[in-house]
């Protein structure tokens, strides 16, 4: 088994629920990892709210947080 945490995030307040997932015991026996897409050339809004994003959350997990590219979807179906 595995946990898995979606969402859309508007405000730092919002990104305490990753806080909380992150901080909560897991099963699957392997870290947690978050990946926050930063791919500017498929949807520039990944690359202006992305970067930041991921910056925030590395000061705090800097061994979980990975920037990735798209895996499908775009600013109005996310990932």
């Amino acid at each position: 088994a595995h946990r898995q945490l979606w969402g859309t995030w508007h405000s730092d307040a919002d990104l305490a629920q990753v806080a909380e997932a992150l901080d909560a015991p897991g099963d699957a026996g392997l870290p947690p990892v978050v990946l926050v897409c930063a791919h500017g050339q498929h949807d520039p809004c990944c690359a202006v709210r992305g970067r930041p994003v991921a910056r925030a959350l590395s000061e705090r997990w800097p061994d979980l947080v990975w920037e990735c590219a798209h895996v499908g979807g775009d600013r109005y179906a996310a990932n």
